[in-house]
């Protein structure tokens, strides 16, 4: 009975072909646009504006003078800065168009927005 056992684990098996192989679905095709490279100030009443289109991929630097967190709201994007180093945020924007705030999250304080158009 081993002898058997051993024999049919080894024995080839036929491969039944059930015609074409499955495709993978095709990715939606990823909108294209610039980069746009921008620095500001984590300072509290600020109100900077880093305007995008979508489709473009955004490099933002926020630097201050502060121990906190950077959140940029309703893109789900959130870093830590501190005095000796800036919250960085590499994203393709891919958001509706429309106003998105950047805070600080401790202080409760809004230091800007980022405006996307389509």
């Amino acid at each position: 009975m081993l002898l058997t056992a051993l024999a049919a684990g080894l024995a080839p098996r036929k491969t039944v072909e059930t015609g074409t192989p499955p495709q993978a679905p095709l990715a939606a095709p990823r909108p294209t646009g610039d980069t746009v490279v921008r620095a500001i100030r984590a300072v509290p009443g600020a109100e900077t504006s880093v305007r995008v289109r979508r489709g473009d991929m955004l490099e933002l630097e926020v630097a201050g003078d502060v121990l906190d967190t950077v959140l940029l709201e309703r893109l789900d994007r959130i870093d830590g800065i501190e005095p000796t180093t800036p919250a960085r945020f590499n994203l393709l924007v891919d958001a509706p168009a429309g106003v998105y705030p950047i805070r600080l999250v401790d202080k409760d304080e809004r230091i800007g927005r980022i405006r996307v158009t389509n």
